[in-house]
């Protein structure tokens, strides 16, 4: 440098000029060449990567389903495909045991190339790279592929050459120029240097605009056309750039690229369509990912988000997110976190899924299979229900179709037949029977007039023993086929049973003739018994009590106060006698008496008897209460001697009571009709009940209340005869109550 300096100072000012503007433009073109080329590099380099970091989770998505189902044929046509459609060298997917599972133009028995970050655009014919390929958060193995560099190589080389070889040419030029017109250039190569310091900054609109065909105009236009390359290349850049962009935007995901550090986002206008969003600022505005995750899928996403940050795992979640409406819908978003040299995450990029339908479907079949699931389980319920019916049903039952042939029957049939299944199932039904043509005629009858026939017939055994069996047969239908469903009883029991029945009867008839004479003999006998009971007892007894008169009115003043008293006792004794005599014939004729059945309305029958005794004892002051309309079916004639002996006992022993009560109403227990009679009177100690319906028996003493004890096992013959019976309840000084049915 110093001997240079040295020689411009001792030569001419011309010189001086010519050597420092060739000196300039020399340092300016070589300037303008080497931003150029950096430009080129810069540009081509990062197209490069910007495909390898769209297209590695492109390719992985595409292989992960085919690689979880192990589908390889489709693995290798995918391949293929993508080998031949992209300028992609090769490609190798291996599982997560390091085995290769496909390949596209490359030997497996070779080794892989390791993969690297960088890439020398100049020396490199290919960028080698290896991605994960994922299935949810699940990896599933490793795509090893390589983009082609000689495309870009190719460019670059081109556009290097055009640039060299412009650069050179106008330096050449500039030399000549300089050379020939010296200090008459200095204006122009001025110009030339100002273009060439605002090329250097960037400006490839700068055009030096020289258009004369001298030196100095050719390196102007030669900057001009390196300028314009430079332009050319750019805006190929820019359209790769928007062509990617476009596919981003075409694609049904949305994307995301984040810049965690300077906390700087970018979201596909995809992504902001799926939220609902058709405003770019409102979106930025309002979105937030921490905030617009739904709260139940908040913590779960951002710790994965987290762990792609920090230690770069692949992030693989789903989640609701807030839509623009306010609603939430399911995505699924995937995405990868890129790092420096030094392990610092300077971009998290990923997509955005729209997996509702998915979710909702997933849902429904979730639903769907629950249901079919509870389905399942009530046939099975109803099979086990069926079976557990068929082996139930006392007899054997049988599934059979129009022609007889037997389908399938239960335990008991194969145990009353005495066959094997293997050969029952081979036989028609009319071949277990000794009446087919009987079967044959029920079995259409019931498929002709869809009805249950029934029948007897006699079961043949595998060992020939004869079952009379009463079989049937009801008619049913299995889509368009006409079944019949049988059923066979044994009727074994029930025919010895019949036989005994008839032999039982015929003995019974015989013993019904002897009994109904040895009845009429003691009816005979108890009309005889009545007939002296009433003559030849009750004569011996006026004769007592006429004498016994007789004295009393004919002796009074020949006998005393005690003498009196006796014949009033002998007197008193005979009447009694006589209503005793009298009480046995009334229970016997009762016992003996036709019935005569017909409606009664004892309500009416029971107003008439009390209206009697109330006419007999004007004094008393009953109350009584006679339920309306109490009906029944009997004889009436007895029904009112059974009523007038419960209500005279009533009365009676009600004659000491201030203020008597009597009542008869009507109750229903277990479904019976029960009628009562009920007074507040003396009443019973129920210790004695088992008594009370024996004749002659009494609760009280004659001198408190008269009697003979023969009423109620009266009234209990009676009831008895109604196919009813009678019971009482009471309380010594509460009153009593008796209670009876009757059949009708």
């Amino acid at each position: 440098m110093n001997t240079l300096s040295r020689w411009l100072r001792l030569h001419s000012f011309r010189l001086r000029l010519l050597v420092a503007a060739l000196l300039v433009l020399l340092l300016t073109v070589g300037l303008i060449i080497r931003i150029g080329l950096d430009i080129i590099d810069s540009g081509t380099e990062n197209r490069v990567r910007n495909e390898v970091r769209q297209l590695a989770p492109l390719l992985g998505a595409a292989l992960s389903l085919p690689l979880a189902q192990r589908d390889y044929a489709t693995l290798d046509q995918l391949l293929r495909d993508m080998a031949d459609d992209r300028d992609i060298d090769y490609l190798v997917l291996r599982d997560l045991q390091g085995k290769t599972v496909a390949t596209a133009n490359w030997d497996a028995a070779q080794p892989l190339p390791e993969a690297s970050a960088s890439f020398d655009l100049a020396r490199s014919a290919r960028h080698d790279v290896v991605a994960p390929v994922m299935l949810g958060a699940q990896q599933l193995g490793t795509l090893h592929f390589a983009l082609s560099l000689t495309d870009a190589r190719q460019r670059r080389e081109e556009l290097v050459g055009k640039v060299l070889a412009a650069g050179a040419l106008g330096l050449a030029l500039a030399v000549l120029l300089s050379v020939f017109l010296a200090f008459g250039m200095t204006r122009r190569l001025a110009r030339l240097v100002e273009a060439g310091e605002r090329l250097a900054k960037g400006e490839l609109a700068t055009r030096v605009g020289d258009s004369q065909q001298d030196e100095v105009g050719q390196v102007g236009q030669a900057l001009d056309a390196m300028a314009y390359k430079l332009q050319e290349s750019i805006q190929e850049l820019r359209d790769s750039e928007e062509r990617l962009g476009r596919v981003i935007h075409g694609t049904s995901d949305g994307f995301w690229d984040w810049a965690p550090h300077e906390n700087v986002a970018f979201f596909s206008r995809r992504f902001q369509e799926m939220l609902g969003y058709d405003d770019e600022a409102e979106f930025h505005e309002r979105f937030a990912f921490r905030t617009a995750l739904h709260e139940e899928d908040r913590a779960q996403a951002i710790a994965a988000l987290d762990r792609a940050v920090a230690d770069g795992t692949p992030f693989d979640a789903s989640y609701r997110l807030r839509c623009r409406d306010g609603s939430f819908r399911w995505f699924r978003g995937r995405g990868q976190a890129a790092r420096d040299e030094s392990g610092r995450t300077v971009r998290f990029s990923g997509a955005l899924s729209d997996i509702h339908a998915q979710k909702i479907a997933e849902q429904e079949i979730r639903e769907l299979l629950a249901e079919q699931h509870r389905i399942l389980v009530a046939l099975r319920e109803e099979k086990d229900l069926s079976d557990a019916l068929l082996a139930s049903l006392p007899g054997g039952f049988s599934l059979f179709d129009a022609d007889m042939h037997l389908l399938r029957w239960n335990r008991h049939f194969e145990i009353a037949s005495g066959y094997s299944p293997d050969a029952l199932a081979n036989m028609s039904v009319c071949d277990f029977f000794a009446e087919p043509e009987l079967l044959r005629h029920a079995s259409r009858v019931a498929l002709e007039r869809n009805i249950v026939t029934h029948g007897e017939a006699t079961l043949k055994t595998a060992d020939g023993r004869l079952i009379p069996h009463l079989l049937y047969a009801a008619p049913i239908r299995r889509g368009e086929r006409k079944l019949l469903v049988g059923l066979a009883l044994d009727i074994s029991e029930r025919k010895r049973a019949e036989a005994e029945i008839r032999r039982l009867n015929e003995s019974l008839e015989l013993r019904v003739a002897e009994r109904t004479a040895e009845l009429a003999a003691a009816n005979r006998e108890l009309e005889a018994f009545s007939y002296s009971v009433s003559h030849d007892l009750t004569a011996p007894l006026r004769a007592i009590d006429g004498f016994s008169r007789m004295v009393e009115e004919d002796y009074t003043a020949a006998i005393d106060a005690r003498g009196k008293g006796y014949i009033a006792r002998i007197r008193a004794g005979t009447h009694r006698m006589q209503q005793i005599i009298d009480d046995m014939l009334a229970l016997s004729r009762i016992t003996r008496r036709d019935m005569k059945p017909e409606a009664v309305d004892l309500s009416v029958l029971v107003g008439d008897i009390l209206n009697e005794l109330k006419q007999l004892h004007p004094q008393r002051a009953v109350d009584t209460r006679i339920a309306a309309g109490l009906r029944a079916t009997g004889d009436a004639s007895l029904l009112r001697i059974a009523l007038e002996n419960l209500l005279r006992n009533a009365w009676k022993f009600t004659g000491r009571q201030k203020t008597a009560s009597i009542t008869f109403d009507v109750l229903h227990k277990e479904g019976r009709t029960v009628y009562f009679v009920r007074d507040n009177g003396a009443g019973f100690d129920m210790q004695y009940a088992g008594k009370l319906f024996g004749p002659f028996q009494r609760m009280h003493g004659v001198q408190e209340f008269e009697g003979t004890g023969i009423g109620l096992a009266i009234v209990q013959r009676v009831i008895q005869r109604h196919g009813g019976r009678i019971w009482a309840e009471a309380a010594p000084g509460e009153g009593a109550t008796f209670y009876f049915t009757l059949s009708g």
